[in-house]
């Protein structure tokens, strides 16, 4: 069987894979060139950079590095919310003994088992 017959090798994939592989390999090519720019430096990217001009190829080595290191994807804004449950207990609690201050609430909850700092109940 001659290679001019044969059917090519990308298309014996599934289409969604043949996209997600020449997707890996676009990525992987683009790392690496940013990674081998940055090791020779700006007067030695000049005399071999062809497909980009050096000042390009380290802005992407700056954007790759901020980016790995960036963890603002990784937080929410502001403190994470006390459990539906404290909350609840807390407003019976508060409820129920009017005449209690937030230190004598707070000693309460502690009986109980929950431990909370004193700015919760002060709401």
């Amino acid at each position: 069987m001659s290679r001019k017959n044969a059917e090519p090798l990308g298309s014996m994939l599934p289409l969604p894979l043949q996209f997600l592989a020449a997707r890996l390999g676009v990525w992987f090519a683009h790392a690496l060139l940013v990674v081998l720019g940055k090791e020779l430096g700006r007067k030695l990217l000049a005399k071999v950079a062809t497909i980009a001009a050096p000042d390009t190829i380290l802005r992407w080595h700056r954007e790759l590095v901020a980016n790995k290191y960036d963890g603002s994807k990784q937080r929410g804004s502001g403190r994470p919310p006390k459990a539906e449950e404290l909350v609840e207990l807390v407003l019976k609690i508060a409820l129920e003994n009017e005449g209690w201050g937030y230190t004598r609430v707070n000693g309460a909850l502690k009986d109980l088992g929950y431990t909370i700092g004193p700015m919760t109940t002060d709401r």
